[in-house]
This record gives structure tokens, C-alpha cells and sequence, in this order.
């Protein structure tokens, strides 16, 4: 089954603390280098951020490689497929990763199932799946001696998946089991219910999980088609993170995607909801507690103003902990953040017996930000934070690879680097303007005692 990569939110984004719940889709955060000419399509081109830098970048073959050096003997590699949610319909929302699920687990036409479990098994080769709103993913894992082997099951997988009927069946089943779990989960329908009103007529409406409904309806026929059109070298980046020769990744990588088609590129757009106007939305429920989520507008990802309103949101989320849990003990988990997405929106979340107070001291710490600013003091002690969790959350190969590969397809993988500068260099009235400039209007959903609601408190002006 998919692995959620709770790292993403580290990513160019924000502390740990700053990490709401409910967004655990999120995800997943793509400027994906132009296309190349066809006549230059099988030219490797090769590209250093700085002099000191020791990743590899080249194009093969339409494919965006990237090799970073480690002295580990870990081998991680992530081939990132882009387009997430755009390739496919609300109808059929839940596809691709329903696809990768199915493929991963169902081995493929030179490794059958059998042959497929015992070789990773004995090999100590990991593979994971991923499908997110931007992109999707196919990692394998693995020791370095055995690298050869897990890139040949990856090339393998990726170019001739076993489209195993069992596998369909039970990781259907499965997927179809743990959604129709969600439902029932507050923070998960929360989630579910903001979003799709939030990005209604866009791509971002439909989950990348799927619905009961639309994942029960797929077939494996519907599996494969999708997965031949997205599996596309221009659609493509790999990057590796482990001991693995620059000249011998290349020959691999021109070998085993060969037979792929060569598609097209998906530019990145960073093109992020607007809130212009502040509203409730109800769903009356019969819970303990009440569940609340704001959401606002935040700037375009991969810009310094979106930086800026990242470390904004860890800061105010910390003073939410200290005037709503601390000194009112109005929640145990209030929370802030800016969702980690080509698409990003602003939010607060708060789970609350008492919503009308809840709402208005979050309310009125974001009108003390817009009034007074953020202080040096909190920006300062901020900054080391936020990069201790980010620096935390890079310790494995694994989260490396996912880091780079993100930031490539938001622009450029140089942008993992220059991180630690651009956080550093952040100005107290760079974090206000951004907050002045976005947070403007909230859109609130609530999911609970709809008559412990006063809308007038929640459609409040936040200027």
C-alpha cells in the first residue's frame, strides 16, 4: 500500500510544529525543466548548482536524473511521476494510485508475484508507492550491492507490471475498505469536505484516494491504460541518493526506459485558491467534540513571498498552542500551516467544545499579526527551528531523494540547497506583508453542533 510521506511537509515549508493533522494528503508540494527538442532527446545534459555541489543533474532521454552522492551503503531512488490529480477525473479519482498499488504488489512479466515477494524479500529491496494531488511515486529502497537488482525490478515494474488479478482484487478491496473507514473519521471527512468545496471545478477536487464509489467502480483494464499513459519519459524524474556511479546510472536509465513513449511535459502552475469572501459551512454531526478548519488564501508556491507565509504560519501556530490551549484550554490541538501543495492554501484547525471562543482567539491572532507584525524575537528563535526540523527530516536517503525530486518539479532541485540561505535571510516584515496581503477572509467548515455555532463570529471581518 502507499506510503504517506509525512516529510513532505518539511519540504521548503514548515516546522514540525506547524503540521496539522487533518492535511495528512497534503502533500505531498512542480516546474518541471522545459522539453527538450526531439532531435536532442537522447543527448544527456548535464548541469552543477555551485562548484561545491556534488549532485549530478543530466536529461536522458527525456528523463530528469538526478544522482546525489551519500557514504552510507543505503541506495534510495524515487522516480517521480508528475501531473497527480490532472491526470485523470473525478469520475475516476483514486486511479493512480489504486495502479501503482496494484502493479507494486502484482510483480511483473520477468519477476511473477512468487518470484517478485521472495526476491525483495531475500534482497532486502523496500518498494513503495505514493499518489499525491501534484504527483505520484515508485521507490525502491535497498543496500548498495544489491542496487543492480532493485533498479531492474524498478525498470521492470515500470515498463512491464504483471497486472497480477489477485493483486487487483485484494488491493482493491483493501483501498475500498480503508476509505469507507475515512468516512467516519471526523478530521478525515473535514479534510475531505474543505477541500472539495475549497477547489470545486478544479483538478484539486478530486482526492487522490479516491471515493468508495469511484475506486470499487474501477477495473483492471481501466488500471492498465492509465498506467501505459502515464508512464511517460517526459512525465519522468529519478533521482538517487546512495553510492551509484554517474556513467553507470546513465546506461541504466537509457536501457531500461527505452521502450517508454516519450509524452510530454507537465509545466508547473502554481495557481492557488482565492478567498474572497468569509464563510461558514455545516454538517450537523453527533460527535464529543466539534471539528473546525479554516481555510485563506496563501501566495503561489516556489516564491519568497510563499516562504515567508510558511515560517508566518509555524509562528502564529505556536502562539494559537499558547492563547487557545495553554492560557483557555479551549483545544488540545490547535493548529496552523500552509498546505504543502502546488495549489497551497492557508488554514487553522481547532477540535473544540466551545467553538464560538475557539474561533475568535484564532481570529484575533491573526488580526494582532496584520496590526502589530511579527517580532524579531519569534522570527529569530523561529528560523532555528524550522530548520532543525527540516535538517531533522533529512537524515535518511529516502527523505533526500524526496526532497530534491519535489523541488525539482516545483522549478528547480537546486532550490533543496540554497534552503538554509533563503530561510535565513527572511525579514519579520516579509512574514507581515505576506500575512496583510493573504489572510484576508477565511472560509470556515465546521463539522458538529451546528446550533453552538454564532456566524457572526466565524464571517467576521479580519481586517
Amino acid at each position: 500500500m502507499k506510503k504517506i510521506y509525512i516529510s513532505l511537509c518539511l519540504l521548503v515549508v514548515c516546522s514540525t510544529s506547524a503540521v496539522i493533522a487533518q492535511v495528512k494528503k497534503v502533500a505531498s508540494k512542480t516546474t518541471p525543466a522545459a522539453a527538450q527538442p526531439a532531435n536532442n532527446a537522447n543527448k544527456p545534459k548535464t548541469a552543477m548548482t555551485s562548484n561545491t555541489s556534488a549532485v549530478q543533474y543530466e536529461i536522458i532521454n527525456g528523463i530528469r536524473v538526478i544522482l546525489k552522492p551519500s557514504t552510507n551503503n543505503v541506495v534510495s531512488a524515487i522516480l517521480f511521476v508528475t501531473g497527480g490529480v490532472k491526470n485523470y477525473n473525478l469520475a475516476t479519482q483514486g486511479i493512480e494510485g489504486l495502479a501503482l498499488n496494484v502493479a507494486a504488489d502484482g510483480g511483473t512479466k520477468k519477476y511473477p508475484k512468487n518470484v517478485w515477494h521472495d526476491l525483495t524479500e531475500q534482497k532486502g529491496i523496500i518498494i513503495n508507492t505514493n499518489s499525491s494531488y501534484d504527483y505520484s511515486t515508485l521507490e525502491i529502497r535497498t543496500i548498495d550491492k544489491n542496487w543492480h537488482i532493485a533498479f531492474d525490478l524498478l525498470a521492470d515494474l515500470v515498463s512491464h507490471p504483471a497486472w497480477d488479478m489477485q493483486s487487483f482484487e485484494q488491493v482493491k478491496g483493501a483501498s475500498v475498505s480503508g476509505l469507507k473507514q475515512q468516512e467516519s473519521d471526523p478530521d478525515s471527512k473535514l479534510h475531505n469536505m474543505s477541500l472539495s468545496t475549497t477547489f470545486k471545478g478544479t483538478p484539486y477536487e478530486a482526492d487522490p484516494d479516491g471515493s468508495p464509489e469511484s475506486v470499487n467502480a474501477l477495473t483492471i483494464d481501466q488500471l492498465k491504460a492509465h498506467y501505459a499513459k502515464i508512464m511517460a519519459r517526459r512525465k519522468m524524474v529519478l533521482v538517487v541518493v546512495g553510492k551509484v556511479n554517474m556513467e553507470e546510472l546513465r546506461k541504466q536509465v537509457s536501457t531500461a526506459f527505452a521502450s517508454l513513449p516519450e509524452g510530454l511535459t507537465d509545466p508547473f502552475v502554481s495557481n492557488p485558491p482565492k478567498i474572497n469572501t468569509s464563510t461558514v459551512n455545516i454538517e450537523e454531526r453527533e460527535i464529543a467534540t466539534n471539528y473546525i478548519q479554516g481555510i485563506f488564501s496563501a501566495p503561489p508556491t516556489g516564491t519568497r513571498e510563499s516562504l515567508a507565509m510558511r515560517v508566518g504560519a509555524s509562528i502564529l501556530a505556536e502562539r494559537l498552542f499558547v492563547e487557545v490551549r495553554t492560557k483557555r484550554n479551549l483545544s488540545y490541538a490547535p493548529s496552523a500551516s500552509v498546505a504543502g501543495l502546488f495549489n497551497p492554501y492557508g488554514n487553522v484547525y481547532v477540535s473544540t467544545t466551545q467553538p464560538n471562543d475557539a474561533v475568535q482567539v484564532m481570529m484575533d491572532e491573526i488580526r494582532k499579526i496584520k496590526k502589530d507584525g511579527f517580532t524579531e524575537k519569534e522570527l529569530r528563535d523561529k528560523k532555528e527551528g524550522f530548520l532543525t526540523g527540516f535538517y531533522m527530516g533529512q537524515e535518511t536517503n529516502s527523505a533526500q531523494a524526496l526532497t530534491y525530486g519535489i523541488s525539482e518539479l516545483r522549478g528547480s532541485w537546486k532550490k533543496a540547497e540554497s534552503f538554509k540561505d533563503d530561510v535565513y535571510s527572511l525579514t519579520t516584515q516579509e512574514l507581515t506583508d505576506a500575512f496583510r496581503k493573504y489572510a484576508t477572509n477565511i472560509s470556515w467548515f465546521y463539522l458538529g453542533d451546528k446550533d453552538k455555532v454564532d456566524e457572526k463570529i466565524f464571517k467576521s471581518k479580519l481586517d
